[in-house]
């Protein structure tokens, strides 16, 4: 995801005659990005006294707090803005925040949606909370890197709570279709007739692509066909139901959902796409795995 969304930012900035400063934990996963002609950093403290401006997009809370300080370690100039994009609890973002405003820092929370293929393609849906003016200085950039920004405004940890909120909508999706593409399994209807329904009432790309998933049975990530990983999605709904148990407002359908992606993992499939979820639901339902 963020090699696809770098390569995007590197790309603008070389029609300007400038290039991306990039560090990544695992530098080989950078090179993609440096072929592109970015520079390599060797950590984010080294980008903070390069750079004005700092992009991150990290797997989890704890590694973006670890790289927060790296990046805090390196002096970043009064002024500068460090955006994130990564799917992350508010409250870490509101720490960030702190720290951030401690050091002379402005920070933008900058979740996105969509997977890496829609990454590559410059699809991304991005959100952007924070100060007005730091909001305007890095636009441009969130622009090179998506399809379009929606503001919520200046606290920046509320950019989370609509990326949370975004995530309980699609993973609510993807348990919804796998249940209804199950009763009709069950009842000897096709999926592709469940399929060519789904696509005639609910014309999104996000609830065609995850239907076809199930009904052909294609959880593997591929280069042609990635996916979002059981795993992530744990991360992602543990989250949610969190937010929803902190704010009293309860996620029934969160917690099954959440339920589902952890049988799958237990079941050693955390690698597979979260629509994996349907093969519990097949199994609740006497259903043979494919």
């Amino acid at each position: 995801m963020g090699s696809a969304m770098a390569i995007n930012l590197q790309k603008h900035l070389q029609g300007q005659g400038r290039a991306l400063h990039v560090h990544n934990r695992t530098k080989e996963k950078a090179a993609p990005v440096v072929r592109q002609g970015a520079q390599w950093a060797d950590s984010p403290a080294e980008l903070a006294a390069t750079c004005n401006v700092v992009f991150s997009v990290m797997a989890n809370d704890e590694a973006l707090l670890a790289v927060f300080e790296s990046y805090l370690s390196g002096h970043p100039k009064p002024g500068s803005v460090f955006v994130d994009c990564s799917t992350v609890y508010p409250s870490t973002t509101e720490e960030l925040v702190r720290k951030a405003q401690q050091a002379g820092v402005q920070y933008v929370a900058s979740p996105v949606f969509g997977r890496p293929d829609a990454a590559a393609a410059k699809k991304l849906l991005v959100v952007s909370a924070g100060a007005s003016d730091a909001k305007a200085r890095v636009q441009p950039y969130q622009e090179a890197m998506g399809r379009g920004v929606l503001d919520v405004g200046e606290a920046p940890h509320l950019a989370n709570v609509l990326k949370l909120t975004g995530n309980f909508y699609i993973s609510s999706f993807i348990e919804v279709l796998a249940e209804g593409m199950t009763l009709a399994d069950k009842n000897g209807l096709s999926r592709e007739h469940v399929l060519a329904m789904v696509n005639g009432l609910f014309p999104s790309p996000i609830i065609a692509g995850y239907a076809e998933r199930m009904a052909k049975d294609q959880f593997e990530s591929t280069p042609e066909n990635p996916g979002f990983s059981v795993t992530g999605g744990i991360k992602d709904l543990g989250h949610i139901t969190r937010l929803g148990r902190d704010s009293q407002a309860p996620l029934p359908i969160a917690e099954l959902t959440l339920q589902h992606l952890k049988e799958q993992e237990g079941g050693g499939h955390g690698d597979l796409d979260w629509g994996a979820l349907t093969l519990s639901i097949r199994k609740a339902a006497g259903m043979h795995a494919p």
